[in-house]
């Protein structure tokens, strides 16, 4: 699949593995192959949770500017299972001087939560940001744009610590509701995974990862990718003068309805381009909680590590 026409000839032959949707701005589908068809939906569910939040932003329901302690996100960090998103976000803070306070009081804005769930995809920025915001507003978020097949918002560190207590069928006997209402029970209840299982395993579980359709996601895409004054008035927001709002402007994911291997493709990522899904771990690593971070760096240490 080195070329867009093999890529094509892959999706046309694995209808069950592989779907895509494409629309133009103004919502007229082009091309569709097991459009309707479910997907894992893997980081670009982050998508959901940050429009969210930008129209919470607009609204003035959340103020942008308002400090976060960094311990209350790193509560949803699971070292290893971010491809080391977390830890590099914590970094660009440290660099940019957004991360502010005494070793081990530090905070961080809400916005820059935001930005790190799209360009780090950071999975404990959009879990924090999730539970914030409540699975309820980004459900009604995914209303508003029509998503008629979108599964309720689950936090992915919810569903990591249900791998390691459920089997794969007992997890995909659940209906996605009663799974994202473990999940964030799980979350909140923040038992430590002292065990996770292989890489084989993982694949049997992510089938029942919080899922959507290549047609809802093309036209969500197409609507945010409409900017500014074609935008419908749920995703307006995405245009106002706050900091937040003009940022998902500026970072959003590229208008495309695209679902790859089972799993649509994830927001990318400016500063570390990586064919891998961040959020899968694979493969975990002792190193990842590694990073130039203050006091912060001891905390993650101190987590304990999933093992393959």
């Amino acid at each position: 699949m080195r070329t867009a026409g093999g890529l094509l000839d892959w999706i046309g032959a694995h209808p069950g593995r592989a779907g895509i949707a494409v629309v133009r701005s103004g919502g007229r589908s082009l091309l569709s192959q097991s459009a309707q068809r479910r997907f894992p939906l893997a980081s670009t569910r982050k998508v959901l949770i940050v429009g969210a939040y930008a129209e919470a932003v607009a609204a003035g329901t959340l103020d942008p500017a308002q400090p976060v302690a960094l311990a209350d996100v790193e509560r949803y960090y699971l070292p290893g299972t971010d491809g080391g998103a977390h830890p590099a976000a914590v970094e660009e803070w440290a660099a940019r001087g957004t991360v502010t306070g005494a070793p081990g009081a530090e905070v961080v804005p809400l916005d820059e939560l935001a930005r790190a769930a799209i360009v780090q995809s950071d999975n404990a920025a959009a879990d924090y940001l999730l539970v914030r915001l409540g699975a309820e507003t980004v459900t009604a978020f995914a209303a508003s744009n029509r998503m008629a097949r979108q599964d309720p918002p689950a936090p992915l560190l919810g569903e990591y610590l249900a791998w390691t207590q459920r089997t794969p069928a007992a997890w995909a006997a659940l209906t996605p509701a009663q799974r994202a209402r473990q999940a964030f029970r799980l979350a909140a209840a923040g038992e430590p995974a002292t065990s996770f299982p292989g890489v084989a395993r993982q694949r049997r579980f992510v089938r029942s990862s919080v899922a959507g359709t290549p047609a809802d996601w093309a036209r969500l895409m197409a609507r945010i990718g409409a900017g500014r004054g074609s935008a419908p008035p749920p995703l307006r927001c995405c245009d106002a003068t706050s900091s937040g709002s003009a940022s998902f402007r500026r970072w959003r994911p590229p208008s495309r309805g695209w679902a790859t291997r089972g799993a649509a493709c994830p927001a990318a990522s400016p500063r570390r381009p990586t064919s891998r899904r961040r959020d899968a771990p694979a493969s975990p690593s002792p190193s990842s909680c590694a990073s130039s971070r203050r006091a912060s760096s001891a905390r993650c240490r101190s987590r304990p590590r999933p093992s393959g």
